[in-house]
Parts: structure tokens; sequence; C-alpha cells
């Protein structure tokens, strides 16, 4: 198994992503297990956070989100997200649902998965668009925190260190790891603490309260740890 997860990411500072329920709604309408398998063919592991799966740091009671778009129409309708004129688009304060996600050009994966992704987020009313980009302005969008959602990777050392991508002073900065503009202040403690901890047992406790608020705040959806071939 790769030291590799990949995720999809939502720019938080964007009024449609500031509620949790929206993102975990989002990561309901993510099929997982049909990618896994007709993506990529089996050959990885869902995975819940940015950390090893095959290490004692990552805690494999937290489960992923399972695919259920009934579970994601009820939690934004619980934010107010309604299909009003019957068009078959959820809107709010006149606003429909819609948003772009970046696509790497000629990414054999994202090319796949992508659309597998639309048609299931159209099933509740969910409107996403694709928009395609050469890798030089992706990462221009990146830095500028200039998207609405994306879609990458991220490679993870065995011991982790959440600060780059994570901490709270990164999310305003251009030019950061932290391109979603994550900030949560239970985060910025556990973070702080796991940089100057060498207990061992600690350091699991501390990763594995980490993944859990990641589980429950869903800035990222995550995917998968593919093989290594």
């Amino acid at each position: 198994l790769s030291r590799t997860f990949y995720y999809i990411g939502y720019n938080l500072k964007n009024q449609l992503f500031v509620d949790k329920r929206v993102r975990q709604a989002m990561s309901y309408l993510v099929d997982k297990e049909k990618i896994l398998k007709d993506v990529y063919f089996g050959l990885g592991e869902t995975v819940t956070g940015p950390l090893f799966y095959d290490s004692p740091y990552y805690d494999k009671s937290v489960k992923p989100y399972a695919f259920d778009v009934e579970k994601a129409k009820a939690l934004l309708a619980e934010v107010g997200w309604k299909d009003v004129d019957g068009d078959g688009i959820l809107e709010k304060d006149g606003k429909k649902f819609e948003f772009s996600i970046l696509q790497v050009a000629n990414h054999p994966i994202q090319e796949k998965m992508l659309p597998l992704i639309k048609e299931d987020m159209a099933k509740a009313g969910v409107q996403m668009r694709i928009q395609t980009l050469e890798w030089s302005v992706y990462i221009q969008r990146l830095e500028q925190k200039q998207f609405e959602v994306c879609t990458l990777g991220w490679t993870i050392a065995y011991e982790p260190d959440f600060y780059q991508i994570w901490h709270s002073s990164e999310a305003d900065k251009p030019f950061t790891s932290n391109h979603i503009g994550f900030k949560n202040a239970e985060a910025d403690r556990i973070i702080e603490e796991l940089k100057t901890t060498f207990d061992i047992p600690r350091r699991i406790e501390l990763c594995h309260k980490f993944q859990h608020l990641l589980h429950e705040e869903q800035p990222y959806t995550f995917l998968f740890s593919p093989y290594t071939l």
C-alpha cells in the first residue's frame, strides 16, 4: 500500500460549504466502493483520514461515509436546500446548489471518476460541473484559493505531522498547503501537542482524535490509498 491518499477538497471560504452538514452530504454522494471497483480495479483501500492506513496512527474503527442519496438529501434539507421549483436542482434563497470541481487535464483516474460522481450528485439535486485545467494552471488556482472544489492527493509520512496542511495559521495565506482554508481550534491544539510529543501511545491517541475530528467536519471527502504496483 502506498503512503498516498486521494481526496476531494472543499473551499471553506465558499458559503456553499461552510456548514459541515453540507460537506457530510457531499461525502454521502460519492460512491467510493463503486469507484474503487470500477476505476481502481479494487487495488486500494478506502480511507477516512490523512494517515498511513497500515500504521497504528490510523484508526480503522472510523468507517467511510456510505453512499446514501437519501441521507445526503436529508442533511441538505436541514440546511435549507430544497427543490422548490421542481427542476431537479436544489435551491436556497434563490440560488441553485451548483459548483465546479477542478480536474487535471489528461488525468486517467479523474477522467473516469468525476463523471461517476457528477451523475450521483445529480440524484440528490446537486449540479456539479467539471472544469479541466492544465496542471500549471490548476496549481495556481489552488495557491490563490480560486476554486470551489478540487480533487488531488497527498503523499504522507509514516510519522504524522498535520501542521502544513491543517493548521489554522496556514488557512488565510496564499501558496500554502491548507488551500481549502481549514480552521479549527481543537485541531490546532492536537497538531501543536503532536509536534512536541515523543510518547508513542500518546501520539497514537492524538492521531485518532484528529481522525475522528476530521471525520465529523469533512473538510475533505477522503477517498483511497492505492496499492503500489
